[in-house]
């Protein structure tokens, strides 16, 4: 996130801070040997009083495989969307970055991976709704209190 008022670098919200991957990526794996882990919620910021941001996961992200698989999403039957509410007192842009792989995977497991994110808001008073859109797309939040509920998918593929 940043500041879209003083346009301030305020990133403090990322699709590796808000969406927790619960599961390894079975294409990687043999089929014998599918793993599933819980992620950390890992972000940074740089929020100046008098502005205030809290976000509050409000549920945990899950992939599916695709039939051929060659993709992991939480846009496939089996996956959920990451559920994050952001309160906030300025008005601050927010994306949903996709990691650039997959934290623990097995030796050469990220390589040929490429990562994409979606997201979307709706408002819980005050905030921004906004359809789904490319994760790298900053949306600004509304200037004063509010509250955003965001939904955060992640794909992966691999040729």
């Amino acid at each position: 996130m940043r500041s879209a008022k003083n346009q301030r670098g305020l990133r403090l919200f990322g699709l590796h801070a808000g969406f927790v991957i619960a599961a390894l990526i079975p294409i990687l794996l043999p089929a014998s040997v599918v793993q599933v882990q819980a992620a950390d919620m890992q972000f940074s910021a740089e929020v100046t009083p008098p502005n205030a941001c809290t976000m509050v996961l409000r549920r945990d992200g899950a992939l599916g495989i695709s039939v051929d698989k060659k993709t992991l999403s939480s846009k496939l039957t089996g996956g959920l969307s990451g559920m994050v509410d952001v309160y906030s007192s300025g008005s601050f842009d927010v994306t949903a970055e996709a990691p650039s792989g997959f934290s623990t995977v097995p030796a050469s497991g990220n390589v040929g991976v490429a990562m994409a994110s979606r997201f979307s808001g709706i408002d819980i008073f005050r905030g921004r709704t906004f359809s789904e859109q490319d994760g790298e797309t900053p949306v600004t939040l509304r200037t004063g209190i509010s509250i955003t509920r965001l939904n955060i998918h992640l794909i992966a593929t691999r040729p």
